[in-house]
């Protein structure tokens, strides 16, 4: 067996089992056993001692020690059964040892599914020649199909097109090809995925645009910063270049952490392409796709759809699992294609063979067991030609076994250790790795080179280090597979230091390619002893980084991360507190607010527990956000005071400054405290100044605009408005300045009318969706209904209401489902379709009353009050009026928005003193609000009798709702006017005014509000008084 190539150690008392392959692997291995077990069987003959022989192949645990080789396994189990089973002196072998060797030996089949070995076949040698670039075959409709997509691209319509292929098939190849005949000009920039888990996250990504900055992975991150900022002065307009810049930092490592989310990120990363692309051609490869993470999997296939007038062509390579994963991948675009790589046709798979062995004759095993793949065709070629024998080898990986151990060992070992690091490398870390010279690394590299196992790129990205590649992830799978275990684990930990030490300042635009070797090292090192529970705590540590950084880009892919974090962390890890703050973040991103809130409660005792106040007061404001988006706003104001009085201990910290900021919002919004809000608003934006967060300053100034709005000071509070946005805009902020735009937006709206505020509202939308700001744009998509409302556009509403409902459901359900629910019970209660309205008004009321909102509450009390009246509840519409009339007690701007329906629903419930108390505490300063208040005050005149004031009122707040654009309260407004004329004996005036009345009602379909003008017709009353009947509205 030993003369055979197999290493031999003694199985039982009276067994040996022979290893073959374990310490070098011969393309023939399965041959060899079978060769060597006819030598046994022959060298027995006829003497006492009797054989039995089993053979098996497959995948084995192989401990190599000095010079004792340990097997185990299924293979050697099996083995084993096939000898006790097989007849003495006979030699039996299972199905996969007699397919590799049955070109070569004969068989004969038994009853189980086991062979039997009977003779040698003749064989004959086959010359070769000295190996030389393979033929590019059979691939010709394909090339001529990404020459397609160029003219098309060319055409400045971006395109797509997917190359799928088994490995080996010539992906690769396929786009070198293209590259190099094509000569527009275009720029390549190449991104290849990486086959860590699920992907290290938009990695990619990352490298394009690195590559197109010219980023090295060893620049710090003020460096990465410069270049960047950099690239995007000739690549975007000076009006984006600062939010781009602020998103894509993140991605290149130029600062630990990034604003904004995954949308933001996307949108950001598009306009930088196609400012590129707008330019010249470009052209995007991203390499290996099957081992992307579904974020980035999700930005490719949406890129080109989005991107407009650009000469972009977006080529990705993929093998089959792609498409199993995302069966719809592509599918239905009119840009894109996907290009299938079938197996080549014998007469081109003979072409590959032939530019390696020169016989005129190649062997129709050769074809056929090449399977029409490219590369097994070229490597089995190589081997037969090597070895000068016929003999086939089953299957590529042995192929490349055979080839790697025809290298000298130190050379193999260089090819081992590059296989550690991963499909590219460079020769610092393969030093690192195997603990040798880099020059004699460099050396060996020109070594493997020249036996065509790996390539040297023309660019590195690493400064001072050559970059070299694998020749196909194929070649360093096998390689890696060559290592014995023993050493894996000191391997991964000095690749995983050599790469955290190449540029200690983007720790973790790495961390996941850390995280990934360190966890590597974990898994293969002693359980229980001391070094891995220092790599545990190292494998956690880089998790949680990976997890941060991932979090802002994939919150699904941050979630695993975290949550592979906690797996690894032991029970008393210091850190383990910390993950789980991220894991409840993660969760609560992903919209499962509720699942999120226990987690975040046990983070919060053990971070408490280790005394870590900033985290813990992180922690804190997190899950108040998260109670205050499902209506828990008692205990999120107790949060919020319990991480102020930890962080107040301490020099000011973004999250204090943050924290001042939700402290004066909760007053403002809830206790309806404008003057306490200014206060704590002075404190946010001069402690975000003091650590420049410019976006807690953005946000804080526009809550000091309402502040002084709500004072009565409207000309400081529009100005801090506009100045917030001017320096969101300018800074790079992206979604507090969004929501700039929406209170902007509503002050104007309710100083010049809704006209003039639906232009500033559009503007932000605008604003927010080219900024990728999915959230922010819904928000003001769900605002612009609110106007739209008071310009009588009620159709439009309900039409938009439907498309923002259904969104917001699908992601759990926000404040957003609030605000278009009152308006919906309103429009249904004024076209008298009360069914309609009633289911809506059971899911409104929790939701407002729940927040405490002030806003809310003046949202949803008035529109249900309005439901029970006309239900006949007048007790249930009491009550809803009295508590709107509470809930607006300290906010009388607030109450003056809604008064006139508040007023009307108390006179019809005839409770004229509850009408009263809401006059008494309004305010009057801006028109909308002196509009409101006219007409509760002459709806409360004409309850009181006083019809001539009344008549006097109603024609003032007519005119006032006319300039200002608030068509619905025209309506009512003249409804009264021509009510009381028709009481006053004036017929031309009632006549005119509910004439328009019914013109404006009728146009909203308002029926019951047109049924109410029918009443009042001058002839009808007259009529209803000589009957002794009245109509009341």
């Amino acid at each position: 067996m030993e003369s055979h190539g197999a290493s031999v150690e003694p199985l039982f008392s009276s067994s040996l089992v022979g290893i073959f392959g374990a310490r070098r692997a011969y393309e023939d291995d399965a041959e060899r056993s079978v060769r060597a077990a006819f030598a046994i069987r022959d060298g027995v003959g006829d003497t006492s001692v009797r054989a039995r022989i089993g053979i098996d192949s497959g995948r084995a645990l192989v401990t190599i020690k000095a010079e004792r080789v340990d097997v185990a396994g299924a293979v050697l189990t099996e083995a084993s059964r096939l000898a006790a089973a097989a007849p003495f002196g006979a030699i039996v072998v299972s199905a996969d040892v007699r397919r590799a060797a049955s070109r070569v030996i004969e068989f004969e089949p038994r009853d189980d599914t086991s062979w039997l070995a009977r003779v040698p076949r003749e064989t004959r040698p086959t010359r070769h020649a000295d190996d030389h670039e393979v033929p590019f075959v059979g691939r010709a409709e394909e090339l001529s199909l990404l020459e397609r997509a160029r003219e098309r691209a060319g055409g400045r319509v971006a395109q797509l097109v997917t190359i799928v292929g088994e490995p080996g098939a010539g992906k690769t190849r396929l786009v070198r090809e293209f590259r190099d005949r094509r000569s527009d000009g275009a720029t390549w920039r190449e991104g290849r995925c990486l086959p860590y888990g699920s992907g290290i996250t938009l990695w990619a990504l990352g490298e394009i645009v690195k590559q197109e900055a010219g980023i090295t992975e060893s620049d710090d991150p003020d460096a990465s910063l410069s270049k960047l900022s950099a690239a995007l002065e000739s690549i975007v307009d000076g009006d984006d270049r600062t939010w781009i810049g602020s998103s894509l930092a993140s991605l290149v490592g130029a600062r630990g952490s990034t604003e904004g989310d995954r949308d933001q990120l996307f949108a950001a990363a598009q306009r930088f392409i196609e400012g590129k692309a707008w330019r010249s051609p470009l052209v995007l490869v991203f390499e290996d796709l099957h081992w992307a993470d579904p974020a980035l999997l999700d930005f490719v296939e949406r890129l080109t759809d989005r991107v407009s007038g650009a000469a972009l062509l977006v080529i990705c390579t993929a093998r089959p699992e792609l498409l199993e994963s995302r069966p719809t991948w592509s599918g239905g675009r009119r840009n894109a294609t996907i290009v299938t790589l079938p197996p080549l046709a014998d007469d081109d798979t003979r072409k590959v063979i032939g530019a390696v062995l020169t016989d005129a004759r190649i062997p129709p095993e050769l074809v056929r067991r090449a399977g029409g793949n490219p590369l097994f065709a070229l490597e089995l070629a190589r081997i037969v030609g090597a070895s000068g024998h016929e003999r086939v080898p089953e299957s590529i990986d042995a192929v490349i076994a055979a080839r790697l151990d025809t290298l000298s060992p130190e050379v193999r070992a260089a090819a081992t250790d590059a296989a550690v690091v991963g499909e590219v490398f460079w020769p610092g870390a393969v030093a690192a790795v195997g603990g040798i010279a880099q020059a004699e690394v460099v050396e060996r590299m020109r070594r493997l080179i020249a036996g065509d196992f790996v390539r040297r790129h023309p660019s590195s990205s690493v400064r001072g280090q050559a970059e070299y590649a694998f020749t196909h992830a194929l070649v360093r799978d096998v390689a890696y597979d060559r290592i014995p275990r023993r050493t894996l684990s000191e391997k991964h930990e000095r690749t995983a230091t050599w790469i955290e030490t190449l540029a200690a300042g983007r720790a973790a635009d790495r961390a996941e390619l850390i995280a990934h070797h360190y966890g590597s090292a974990l898994g293969f090192a002693d359980a229980g002893s001391d070094r891995a529970t220092r790599l545990r705590k190292k494998t956690a540590q880089f998790l949680r980084m990976a997890a941060d950084r991932a979090l802002h880009f994939d919150v699904g892919a941050a979630e695993r991360l975290y949550r592979r974090a906690l797996d690894v962390a032991s029970a008393d890890e210091p850190l383990r507190p910390a993950i789980l703050a991220g894991l409840a973040t993660a969760v609560q991103e992903s919209g499962l607010v509720h699942e999120s809130l226990p987690l975040y409660e046990e983070a919060i005792r053990g971070l408490d527990a280790e005394g870590a106040d900033e985290i813990a007061a992180h922690a804190r404001l997190e899950l108040a956000r998260a109670l205050w988006n499902v209506g828990q706003t008692k205990r999120h104001r107790e949060l919020v005071d319990e991480a102020i009085e930890r962080l107040e201990r301490r020099p000011v910290v973004p999250d204090l400054a943050r924290a001042w900021l939700l402290k004066g919002r909760d007053l403002l919004m809830q206790g309806g405290d404008a003057r306490a809000c200014l206060e704590w608003m002075e404190r946010a934006i001069r402690g975000a100044e003091q650590v420049g967060e410019l976006a807690v300053k953005v946000r804080s100034m526009q809550f000091r605009g309402l502040s002084h709005w709500e004072l009565g000071d409207q000309r400081a509070g529009v100005a801090d408005l506009e100045e917030a946005l001017r320096l969101g805009r300018e800074g790079g902020v992206g979604f507090e300045t969004a929501m700039c735009y929406s209170n902007l937006a509503e002050v104007v709206a309710r100083r010049d009318g809704p006209a003039h505020g639906l232009p500033i509202l559009r503007e932000g939308i605008e604003f927010a969706e080219r900024r990728g700001l999915v959230f922010a744009a819904m928000w003001m998509r769900a605002t612009e209904p609110l106007l739209l409302f008071e310009t009588g556009a009620w159709d439009e509403v309900l039409e938009r209401g439907t498309a923002i409902l259904t969104w917001d459901h699908a992601r759990g359900t926000t404040q957003i489902t609030r605000i278009i629910l009152a308006l919906e019970v309103e429009i249904y209660v004024d076209r008298d379709e009360l069914d309609r309205a009633a289911p809506l008004a059971d899911e409104l009321l929790p939701m407002a009353r729940r927040t405490g909102d002030v806003q809310a509450l003046m949202e949803a009390l008035p529109a249900v009050a309005r439901l029970e009246r006309a239900r006949g509840n007048v007790a249930a519409a009491r009550d809803l009026i009295e508590g709107a009339r509470e809930a607006s007690s300290a906010n009388p701007a607030w109450r003056s928005h809604r008064i006139a329906d508040c007023v009307r629903t108390a006179l019809e419930c005839d409770d004229l003193a509850l009408a009263i108390a809401l006059l008494s505490n309004v305010d009057t300063t801006v028109p909308r609000a002196q509009a409101a208040v006219a007409s509760a005050r002459a709806a409360l005149a004409e309850a009181q009798g006083d019809v001539s004031a009344a008549t006097e009122l109603y024609a003032d707040a007519a005119t006032r709702w006319r300039a200002f654009g608030h068509r619905v309260e025209l309506g009512h407004a003249l409804l009264g006017h021509g009510r009381c004329s028709v009481r006053l004996d004036r017929a031309n005036d009632a006549n005119k005014a509910l004439d328009e009345a019914r013109e404006i009602f009728s146009a909203m379909k308002a029926n019951a509000l047109v049924a109410a003008v029918e009443c009042r017709d001058r002839k009808r009353v007259r009529a209803d008084r000589a009957s002794g009947r009245e109509c009341r509205d």
